[in-house]
């Protein structure tokens, strides 16, 4: 959603997560690119989503990592 132009208020609401935790891995996402998704220290709780999920997921979005964040 994110790539798509929608707010992190709108992803938030979309998840039913928080809004700090939208910005924070839309920052963690622009600051170190895919690598930073995958620092399992810093997960409060187990990841839910098998590697290859996030990563045939992350891969639909062409050259994401060179767009700013909007929120």
């Amino acid at each position: 959603m994110s790539a798509e132009d929608h707010s992190n208020t709108a992803v938030a609401e979309h998840f039913g997560l928080t809004l700090p935790s939208v910005g924070y891995w839309r920052k963690r996402y622009l600051s170190q690119g895919i690598d930073g998704y995958y620092d399992i220290s810093c997960l409060r709780r187990p990841w839910s989503y098998e590697d290859d999920s996030v990563a045939t997921l992350l891969n639909k979005v062409p050259n994401y990592k060179s767009r700013q964040a909007k929120d």
